[in-house]
């Protein structure tokens, strides 16, 4: 059975998870009721699976002329008629061209996904970017594109393209646009916010009806209802530790130590007593462990801490 142009364009959008929930019940139906499309889903599925457990240099690193002679040498000395040999040839040049195809295809445009759960997850991306993502966020992004599509929080360190390619940061309704620099970007809740340590970023919706640049030194924060900008030197000392565990507590409110405490270590601090909550902190922390932060909270608040795995549950001791 010849493919249809079709089916292999159908093929080729679920195996680079493109179809929605429907379409791939409706591709994997017809897959167990049709022997034939199962057939060809299966031989491009293997070509798939191959690139996947091939770097891409591996496979620029073929050189398809030179096997191809080496195959041709070789069909050649062998006692065939000369019709069936050119039919052979003809169709194992044609399979090559397909397999490479395929190859190109989706070392171009398959789109990968990193998840990070209760960890902190460092990402070097092609270019030389590098993303260090939050704990339960997610970002996608294809082989040699700059753009990155975020849920959740990351911090972007951005190298410039030597053509001056900008890189793109893209979250459900909004885009963050530079050439080289080193920012954070938060789509958590009712707001999203950028936050840049070096360089400018230029920060729209999705539409660029409203924009804004910022630059080093200075946050914007986007309520999503409003579509409000609002451009401020960055306040917080804490911003990154999340990222490096460095903390820096000045009068600070137990609501925003535990919040950061649960993004930098992966906990879920669970409290009891919402009182607690006013209490603050003078304290500075660099690298310590969780349970040792933990500690001086307990003596220092008069809490009461109880952990159950990756759960703390506090309430006042008193």
């Amino acid at each position: 059975m010849k493919p249809d142009e079709k089916d292999i364009a159908l093929i080729l959008r679920q195996l680079n998870g493109e179809l929605n929930s429907q379409e791939n019940v409706a591709f994997l139906n017809r897959v167990k009721k049709d022997p034939e499309f199962e057939k060809i889903y299966s031989e491009y599925s293997k070509t798939v699976n191959l690139i996947d457990n091939n770097s891409e240099n591996e496979i620029k690193n073929i050189d398809v002329n030179k096997e191809w002679n080496l195959f041709k040498k070789k069909t050649q000395q062998k006692k065939a008629k000369s019709v069936k040999l050119r039919v052979l040839s003809y169709s194992v040049a044609a399979s090559i061209a397909i397999i490479f195809g395929l190859f190109y295809l989706f070392s171009i445009n398959k789109e990968y996904t990193l998840e990070a759960e209760n960890q902190i997850i460092e990402k070097a991306l092609q270019d030389g970017s590098k993303i260090t993502l939050s704990s339960n966020s997610i970002i996608s992004y294809k082989k040699n594109s700059r753009l990155v599509k975020l849920k959740g929080k990351a911090f972007f360190e951005v190298t410039k393209d030597k053509k001056g390619k900008n890189f793109i940061v893209k979250t459900d309704n909004y885009s963050v646009k530079v050439l080289g620099t080193k920012f954070v970007v938060s789509d958590i809740g009712d707001n999203i916010q950028v936050i840049v340590k070096e360089g400018l970023v230029e920060v729209s919706d999705t539409q660029k009806k409203n924009k804004v640049r910022v630059k080093k030194g200075e946050s914007v924060t986007v309520d999503k209802d409003t579509q409000k900008f609002i451009i401020e030197n960055i306040k917080s000392k804490n911003y990154l530790s999340w990222k490096t565990k460095e903390f820096i507590f000045e009068e600070t409110t137990l609501r925003e130590v535990f919040e950061l405490l649960e993004q930098a270590y992966g906990y879920k601090i669970v409290i009891k007593d919402d009182k607690i909550l006013n209490q603050t902190l003078t304290s500075t922390f660099k690298n310590e462990k969780f349970d040792v932060i933990i500690s001086v909270l307990k003596i220092n608040n008069t809490l009461k801490i109880r952990t159950e795995g990756k759960i703390i549950y506090v309430s006042s001791a008193l």
